[in-house]
């Protein structure tokens, strides 16, 4: 591989830390490389395909085929890229529909909790409503209990348009005694 770099160098007219330079690395870096004192690393060969897209990765790692893509292939990799970007675009708009729908979502979740909640409002009052009206109901059973359980008063005290009047009224007490209340 440190030939193929001394051709890359060659062929861009770059001397070593030029070289290093243009692909961001280290100037000792890129002499212990060329020494042979360090391995290129995988960061270091993308960082050098990146800054020379023309060159072919398999030319680069193991020596096949020849230094530069051919024009055909750049036409290949452009449509390629392209292609990935009508994509990427497609995507975009794709995941922005779908965010409004999230948001319609939200509004349309939000309404329905909204009258829920309203519901859950409507059905406490109905019940305490409800309640009052049992008891009142139960009070109103009671009371007709109480009537039907309590003597009937007298009758008129008119008879045949004759008028009885109250003689005496007589009171009993519970020690057995009692007193009698006339009319003076």
């Amino acid at each position: 591989m440190l030939e193929r770099l001394e051709l890359i160098m060659k062929a861009e007219n770059m001397s070593q830390t030029q070289f290093a330079d243009e692909i961001n690395i280290n100037r000792s870096s890129m002499s212990h490389i060329l020494n042979g004192r360090n391995n290129p690393s995988l960061d270091f060969i993308v960082h050098v395909l990146e800054r020379f897209p023309k060159i072919q990765t398999d030319w680069l790692l193991f020596g096949k085929d020849t230094m530069y893509k051919s024009e055909k292939e750049d036409d290949n990799q452009q449509n390629i890229d392209l292609f990935t970007q009508s994509e990427l675009t497609e995507k975009e708009e794709e995941i922005k529909e779908l965010k409004l729908k999230i948001i319609d979502f939200k509004e349309v979740i939000d309404d329905f909790n909204n009258k829920i909640e309203t519901l859950e409002a409507d059905k406490n009052k109905l019940q305490n409503q409800l309640e009052t009206l049992k008891k009142t109901q139960i009070q109103k059973e009671k009371v007709e209990t109480i009537e039907k359980a309590a003597p009937t008063p007298p009758q008129s005290v008119h008879q045949n348009n004759n008028f009885n009047e109250i003689t005496s009224v007589i009171t009993l007490f519970s020690d057995d005694s009692f007193k009698i209340y006339k009319q003076k």
